[in-house]
């Protein structure tokens, strides 16, 4: 099953504010597009991540952080998809859509390019 599948019976993905308030990131929830945060994976005193609401999207530009509500929670928490599913759902009121068990969500063995494990040039890993 494609991540894509996996979104809100309006066909939105689970907002990426209540999760934000969660880890005490502070933002303008009515603002329109991209907007300067505190990256919510590092310490730090000036912001250098952006995250749009309406898009459901950060990206951190000191560190390479970046992704869906999904991904933030899998980076934060140290969790694996299914359970980052189940906390978004939990701390947004919503259910969890699910998978079957043992079906890919993007592709095999899905994690962010950044997390991957392993020696190639692409692998990288979010202290």
């Amino acid at each position: 099953m494609r991540r894509d599948a996996l979104r809100h019976r309006d066909g939105a993905k689970p907002p990426i504010g209540p999760v934000l308030d969660l880890y005490g990131v502070h933002y303008v929830p009515n603002h329109a597009g991209w907007q300067p945060i505190l990256c919510p994976i590092h310490d730090e005193s000036r912001p250098s991540c952006t995250v749009n609401l309406d898009d459901c999207y950060f990206t951190c530009h000191a560190c390479p952080a970046h992704g869906d509500v999904w991904d933030l929670v899998m980076l934060k928490e140290s969790c694996d998809f299914r359970e980052a599913q189940q906390r978004v759902a939990a701390i947004t009121g919503e259910t969890a859509a699910t998978t079957p068990a043992g079906a890919a969500i993007s592709g095999p063995g899905y994690l962010p390019r950044y997390r991957r494990s392993g020696g190639g040039t692409h692998a990288r890993t979010v202290r």
